[in-house]
């Protein structure tokens, strides 16, 4: 027999209380439960949080909670602070996260006895008034357990993603067995990635060590590359250090990633000189257009210089220099410029380890440009546009 109705945070459903006592992480720190960490929200300076998440005592947190002011705007952004507060107490504590999912399909009342407090009404429900917050962010996350999507909605609520395309960097991870390597993984599109087992992991590792969920690698607007374990077993591991269970560590350079117990290692490459340049060809191309609209507004310009302005920018085709012996073919260099767009042709001159690539689009070609330095199989390429494209078309061979 289901139950309608919980209204009473107590015995069996004690769990639901923002004072049971659990860890929570926000802002840097770890708190005893939902209800220390809120306090703690509050508070503009980084001593007052350090202080409260050592607390333990409710009475001795609420005394140095009523010496907080509150922060402009705390009425609007308030309910969302609470919502970030509670998906992180479920998303941390797998076993509370199982016994809400069991509470389905009941309604959840968070039910104030002091009628006085005129918070109440707002946070729950008090002689059968009120807005119920805390109830309804309960039952939204429980709905999206039910749904398989709460792990995501932790990540976009928790993290400041990076959600701009042109803005996220390149992730290569070099795969290594036995100090050998063995392949590589490029990231590049998407502001995070699952690691696990599961089928709808964007990276599926197959071992017993291994979690459904076990990792999340993602890219975020103020602390960079990021790399959290999702409160694993075996854990998750980076320069042979073990990660705090659900807290976001910052990735550089060279770092050396072990999921579990999984025998192959993986190196970090985290490649931004694109972003640099992808600016300054913004910078290039607001010149050229306002050089374009100045000159048609010349009677005595030019019309082939307008006509070579008009169609700067628009070369599809690159040279690719720096290329290694062993890849300077065209099956591989085809294989690692796809990424960018469909490619209709690759042109290798004999003897000489260079290449041309010639892609649909030349946005394609703009961002593989902006590649410019990336490595490939062990060296730097020198990406450029193709100054002598009419001339290297004519040799190309179709790849399509």
């Amino acid at each position: 027999m289901s139950l309608d109705k919980i209204s009473i945070f107590a015995g069996k459903y004690s769990f639901l209380s923002n004072d049971h006592i659990c860890l929570v992480y926000h802002d840097g720190y770890l708190f005893n439960s939902v209800t220390h960490a809120f306090q703690a929200a509050r508070a503009q300076d980084q001593e007052t949080k350090l202080r409260i998440s050592k607390i333990h005592d409710f009475d001795i947190m609420y005394e140095i909670a009523e010496t907080i002011d509150d922060p402009i705007n705390w009425s609007k952004s308030r309910s969302k602070i609470m919502e970030v507060l509670i998906r992180d107490k479920f998303r941390r504590n797998p076993q509370l996260r199982q016994r809400l999912s069991e509470t389905t399909p009941a309604i959840i009342q968070n039910t104030y006895d002091d009628t006085e407090n005129r918070n109440n009404l707002y946070w729950g429900i008090v002689d059968g008034r009120g807005e119920n917050i805390i109830g309804k962010i309960l039952m939204k996350i429980r709905d999206d357990i039910t749904n398989d999507v709460e792990l995501d909605k932790w990540i976009l609520m928790s993290l400041n993603l990076q959600t701009e395309k042109n803005e996220l960097p390149k992730i290569i991870l070099h795969e290594y067995r036995n100090e050998r390597k063995i392949g590589r993984i490029f990231l590049e599109d998407k502001p995070y990635y699952t690691i696990g087992y599961a089928l709808d992991c964007d990276l599926k590792f197959s071992h017993d060590s291994i979690e459904n969920y076990h990792s999340i690698l993602a890219n975020d607007k103020e602390l960079g590359v990021v790399l959290i374990d999702l409160n694993t077993r075996n854990g998750t591991f980076v320069k042979g250090n073990r990660l705090k269970k659900s807290i976001a560590t910052p990735l550089e350079e060279d770092d050396v990633i072990n999921f579990g117990e999984k025998n192959e290692t993986f190196k970090v490459e985290i490649y931004m000189e694109h972003l640099r340049r992808e600016y300054e060809r913004e910078i290039n191309e607001v010149d050229r257009e306002l050089k374009i609209l100045d000159m048609m507004q010349n009677p005595q310009a030019n019309p082939e210089e307008v006509k070579q302005l008009l169609d700067t920018g628009k070369v599809s085709q690159i040279k690719v220099e720096n290329i290694s012996r062993k890849a300077c073919n065209e099956d591989d260099i085809k294989e690692f410029f796809k990424l960018l767009g469909e490619i209709v042709s690759v042109y290798v001159p004999r003897k000489r380890y260079e290449a041309y690539v010639k892609f649909k689009s030349y946005k394609a070609a703009t961002a593989a440009v902006g590649w410019n330095g990336i490595k490939f199989h062990g060296r730097r390429l020198t990406i450029t546009y193709d100054k002598s494209r009419q001339r290297s078309r004519s040799r190309s061979r179709s790849n399509s």
